[in-house]
């Protein structure tokens, strides 16, 4: 599993950028250098920052990307006598009042202290810690925030087809619109009282390219619960409306959609964020099928509803090993 410590070093701010605000603190009393980490989907954008003793000497920067950093200077008051550096900088994480308060104290004597947390109504979705390190002159704090859904535990084994472009469980080839086992597909004959009478001939699904990994359990930012597996196709498919499941290829009549695994993962899927290491974006949700569907190789795909895949806007990021 992911550590909060893994996704910070892939943020952290650059030695040549530590560098210089370091120079700037070279004459003071006490400092810190103050680095921050965005390890989230979400930018921070800087609400207000203020001391209770000293002064920035490198301001914040008024935002802070999606993974990416910060690093600014805080240092005691010039010509002060036995002062030391106390502040405070807080961030926006959205609009509905969700914020990063990260705090510092590098006292002329006593001990150094860093502090991070985060408030509002979708606090829970964050991690944030907090870490100061050097003497009691010239010290550097570093904050990170990352998302627990980022953290939570995942569900490997999810792969491509390369015939119908869907996402399946791997472990289980299930039914696969593009694969016709006798050659052609066949025609749906319903019987007068609603029993298929032939089932439709599809092979296997057959997989192709990474082996993908799903999120379920943890909400967080810019994350979309109600997918589930097929238990007739085991493809993944969109079961958040009450009254439409999609189209699966392996059906009975009178329901022609998907049946979702009973007591199966509710699948948290992140869509519409920056793509860091390890992860494969350009998936999309079909609004004919109800299916995940790999986007780029659509030309050639099959959607069980006929012809080929019709994407949704969002775009999902999937992790793969």
């Amino acid at each position: 599993m992911v550590s909060m410590q893994d996704i910070a070093k892939e943020v952290k701010a650059t030695a040549e950028i530590i560098d210089t605000v370091s120079r700037i603190l070279a004459d003071a009393s006490r400092s810190a250098v103050i680095e921050v980490n965005n390890a989230t989907s979400r930018t921070l954008s800087r609400l207000r920052g203020t001391h209770a003793h000293g002064a920035f000497a490198k301001l914040p920067a008024d935002s802070i990307g999606p993974f990416q950093s910060d690093a600014f200077g805080s240092r005691s008051s010039e010509g002060g006598i036995a002062t030391g550096t106390t502040g405070l900088v807080v961030y926006g994480l959205d609009d509905e009042g969700t914020a990063l308060k990260i705090s510092w104290v590098v006292p002329f004597i006593g001990g150094n202290e860093a502090r991070a947390e985060v408030t509002g109504p979708n606090a829970s979705f964050y991690v944030c810690r907090g870490e100061i390190l050097g003497g009691n002159k010239k010290v550097a704090a570093r904050f990170a925030i990352g998302e627990n859904a980022a953290l939570g535990p995942r569900v490997p084994d999810w792969r491509a087809c390369g015939e119908c472009k869907a996402l399946f469980f791997g472990l289980d080839a299930g039914r696969c619109p593009g694969n016709v086992a006798r050659g052609r597909r066949p025609a749906i004959v319903v019987g007068e009282d609603g029993r298929l009478l032939n089932e439709p001939g599809y092979g296997a699904h057959q997989a192709a390219g990474l082996v993908l990994c799903l999120p379920f359990g943890v909400p967080g930012p810019n994350r979309e619960s109600g997918w589930r597996k097929c238990v007739r196709c085991k493809a993944l498919f969109y079961d958040g409306y009450e009254d439409r499941k999609g189209v699966c290829p392996k059906w009975s009549a009178p329901r022609p959609g998907h049946v979702a695994e009973a007591g199966g993962h509710d699948f948290f899927l992140p869509f519409d964020m920056p793509l860091r290491p390890r992860q494969q974006n350009d998936w999309r949700f079909c609004d004919r099928c109800f299916v995940l569907f790999y986007w780029p190789h659509n030309a050639d795909g099959d959607c069980a509803a006929g012809g080929r895949h019709h994407p949704h806007p969002f775009n999902y990021v999937l992790d793969h090993l």
